[in-house]
């Protein structure tokens, strides 16, 4: 992007300018240097969210030059609806926030927009905080879709003073929600039933009828978690950052299991499915052979710590394998003990992930221990990867959660225990509400809870719908 400011050519990387000769200079200095640092940095922070923004514009003039091949140039019926362009371009800078939705209108065109449609007409007079509302409204009203409570933003800024039901367009914090892929996901919580949603009080206050289902009982930690498969380097750094994730799935684990180190296979499966929210990292239901590879994946992370730290103490038994034979070595039984129990986990009911291999008796047989290694990191590597990209899509900005009456769920990470959990009509899923005091509620964010996805809680003796009020 060209600076007009100055004659010089530039270059913008978030909010610093740099010309083409700083930048070219700092990225040539040698690897470690603090030029060479700096600039990474700075690239590091900004480009991937660049990249997202490109990729969705690119992949919607694709998804619109294929549509009206099909149908005619003056086709729009398929076009994205203008809430999913603003989410898919959610990091994209504006020098006026407004921009969040006037820029992408023309990109959206499609048959959610009229002329009529006064409440995101250009009106550049408008505050922004007024305009995201009005978008809020038109989106609820004119599109009947309650999806844009999935981008609510609890923690509200002081300059945009914005109802709880109103995304704040420039720091959306759940930046995949589940209705962003609805036609994947096809969650249904709330069944067929019609959305019933008016506004009142100059558009402030959201009245949506539903029924409370639950309540947040047991938090789980904010997830610390990296994908350990995106691990270039193997160090103790990297060590370090497995044992974290590690911790992570073990208090995820006792917060489902009641504290226990066993489950039954039925609450294992709840667990498997809450950490994942039942989907792959494309949002598309997960295969029942994710549950295999889920199993293998806790294994994978509670035994590499060890193995990884023997291959860093020892590495030239890793690294050549035609002459890497011990007769007694520490890496041979986690591997045989990975596989046995495994074997052995088919034939029973319960599963627990807290015994310790290194009580298990190793081999005196010359092994290979570099062929051993890879064998044990590949047979990993790929199904890991598949449950890792799950997590890291869906649970890495929620919290796992335990719920007043034992159901598993994943929430957004500002839920706080006692938060009432709910089903609104015409919505795909739960939303997490917090009581207000005075008979009303704020939005909280969407959730998961298994077993309550696909409009299973209209059939429970309890469900009361009722007329909420959310400001």
């Amino acid at each position: 992007m060209g600076d007009p400011r100055g004659s010089e050519r530039k270059m913008r990387c978030g909010a610093v300018w740099w010309t083409e000769n700083t930048l070219e200079c700092c990225l040539k200095r040698p690897l470690g240097s603090e030029e060479s640092c700096l600039a990474t940095i700075f690239l590091d922070q900004y480009a991937g969210h660049a990249c997202v923004n490109v990729s969705a514009i690119e992949d919607m003039k694709v998804h619109r030059m294929t549509k009206q091949q099909l149908w005619g140039p003056t086709f729009q019926e398929f076009t994205d609806p203008l809430f999913h362009v603003m989410l898919a371009t959610r990091f994209c800078e504006c020098s006026d926030p407004k921009d969040k939705v006037f820029a992408f209108m023309s990109i959206s065109q499609g048959r959610d927009i009229y002329l009529y449609d006064w409440e995101v007409d250009f009106n550049y007079s408008l505050s922004t905080s007024e305009l995201f509302k009005r978008f809020g409204i038109w989106d609820i009203v004119r599109c009947g879709s309650l999806r844009s409570l999935a981008c609510a933003t609890p923690s509200r800024s002081e300059q945009l003073r914005l109802p709880s039901w109103a995304p704040d367009w420039t720091r959306v914090e759940d930046i995949n929600p589940f209705v962003h892929y609805s036609d994947k996901t096809r969650f249904s919580a709330s069944g067929a039933i019609k959305k019933e949603a008016w506004f009142s009080h100059n558009g402030t206050v959201l009245h949506v009828e539903g029924s409370a289902i639950d309540s947040v009982g047991v938090l789980g930690p904010v997830p610390r978690f990296i994908k350990s498969t995106s691990l270039f380097q193997i160090d103790e750094g990297a060590i370090e950052q497995i044992v974290l994730i590690n911790q992570w799935l073990q208090e995820c684990w006792n917060i489902a299991a009641g504290g226990r180190h066993t489950m039954t296979a039925r609450r294992y499966e709840e667990f498997r499915r809450t950490m994942t929210c039942s989907l792959t990292g494309d949002g598309y239901p997960a295969p029942e052979i994710y549950s295999e590879y889920f199993r293998k994946y806790l294994e994978f992370m509670k035994a590499a710590p060890s193995i990884l730290r023997f291959c860093l103490c020892e590495p030239d038994d890793i690294v050549t394998p035609e002459y890497s034979f011990r007769t007694i070595d520490p890496l041979l039984a986690p591997i045989r003990y990975i596989r046995q129990t495994w074997d052995s986990r088919t034939r029973i009911g319960d599963v627990t992930i807290d015994r310790d291999p290194s009580g298990h008796v190793r081999s005196k047989e010359p092994i290979n221990l570099s062929r051993a290694f890879h064998e044990w990191y590949n047979d990993n590597h790929n199904t890991g990867a598949l449950i890792e990209s799950s997590l890291y899509m869906w649970s890495r900005r929620r919290r796992f959660s335990r719920t007043q009456r034992g159901r598993l769920a994943c929430v957004p990470k500002t839920a706080a225990v006692g938060d009432v959990i709910y089903i609104l009509h015409g919505s795909e899923v739960p939303y997490v509400l917090r009581p207000s005091g005075d008979g009303s509620f704020i939005v909280i964010g969407e959730c998961y809870v298994h077993g309550l996805m696909h409009g299973e809680a209209l059939s429970l003796g309890d469900y009361k719908p009722q007329m909420l009020k959310i400001r």
